[in-house]
């Protein structure tokens, strides 16, 4: 009897679990120093966390918790804490601070309502609808073009090759749309790589050559040939294309863009910098919602999908970092992210 007694009151893993995770949505153990001890599942899952790279930090410079820079301490408990996601969106969560110990706490996410499950189900379906829209669309954009090439002048010419324009643009928002939903993971793959930066800047600036000369625009590399990052090669290439693309389309006919990627202070500075029309400071708040435009008509006649700089935004914060946008009307623009230190290589 004894024996079962001590069965009945033993606890599993997967109990320990479900006990945590009615207590809280997330649960952060940390020390005296607000360093990270300890942390469970959800943690990962919900930002892309690694326990070989997040214990023994400080939780205020790990991302999320990076870009808010509050302190961690009794004074805050249940006030609404607002997290930015790799996905571009923002979730906020009830915080509390529980004494787990003389010397350590317990930091305890609450999201409110059912905003987590909707989430989650929102997002699984974007990527099903897109999967599911990605062949037809496919085939259908093979038979326009084919259309296309076999008819002659004629009062149908015209309406196929905009009926494939279309088809392609469509293409164009369902492998955004699906790239969105990758970059919600990234976290789990973002540090695997060592990248080589200055070879991937030239790579892209020679694939938008004929474009920039098109536009005779200026376009300026200044890049330190020793400076790499730890990083996810695919995800950067998105983020880095999107911005330079931008930039060449929206700069004016004989414009300059410099693309900047140097040291500075203790990481490493991504830039695009044009002399374009610039943005508004309203606009710049709204820049990295999905689909959202600033001339809704010029951005569809140069084939933008609305979804740019959104990826963008999930890109870098699979990377800890994020958009920063500096610009005024007619003054030109200036696109940057700064990393950590903890991602930048110095190769000698």
């Amino acid at each position: 009897m004894a024996r079962d007694n001590k069965s009945e009151r033993s606890l599993s893993s997967n109990d320990l679990q479900r006990i945590l995770d009615t207590v809280a949505d997330v649960v952060i153990l940390l020390d005296s120093q607000s360093r990270v001890v300890w942390f469970e599942r959800s943690a990962k899952t919900t930002f892309g966390w690694k326990r070989n790279r997040v214990v023994g930090r400080e939780i205020n410079r790990l991302y999320p918790f990076s870009k808010v820079q509050l302190p961690f301490d009794h004074a805050l408990e249940g006030v609404p804490l607002c997290l930015p996601m790799r996905s571009g969106e923002t979730r906020c969560f009830r915080l509390e601070v529980v004494p787990f110990s003389k010397r350590r706490q317990l930091l305890l996410l609450s999201e409110h309502g059912k905003q987590l499950q909707t989430e989650i189900r929102q997002r699984e379906f974007v990527v099903n609808a897109s999967h599911e829209l990605r062949t037809p669309l496919t085939i259908l954009g093979g038979y326009l073009e084919q259309l296309v090439s076999q008819e002659g002048p004629g009062e149908w010419r015209r309406p196929l090759e905009v009926m494939s324009l279309q088809s392609e643009r469509m293409r164009q928002i369902v492998d955004d749309m699906l790239l969105l939903s990758g970059l919600e993971q990234a976290g789990e793959r973002a540090y695997q790589e060592s990248v080589n930066v200055p070879e991937l800047l030239y790579e892209l600036a020679d694939s938008y050559s004929i474009l920039i000369k098109k536009r005779q625009q200026r376009f300026n590399l200044e890049v330190d040939q020793h400076l790499w990052l730890r990083g996810a090669t695919d995800v950067l290439r998105s983020a880095f294309s999107n911005l330079m693309v931008n930039a060449i389309k929206y700069t004016q006919k004989g414009g300059t863009i410099t693309i900047h990627w140097q040291s500075v202070g203790e990481g490493a500075q991504f830039m695009v910098k044009d002399d374009g029309p610039g943005i508004s400071a309203a606009d710049q708040q709204r820049l990295t919602e999905r689909f959202y435009r600033v001339d809704k008509g010029r951005s569809r006649e140069l084939g933008g999908t609305g979804l740019g700089l959104s990826i963008v935004q999930g890109a870098l914060q699979a990377h800890e970092t994020t958009l920063l946008i500096k610009s005024e009307l007619g003054k030109g623009s200036r696109f940057y992210a700064q990393f950590p230190e903890n991602l930048s290589i110095v190769k000698r």
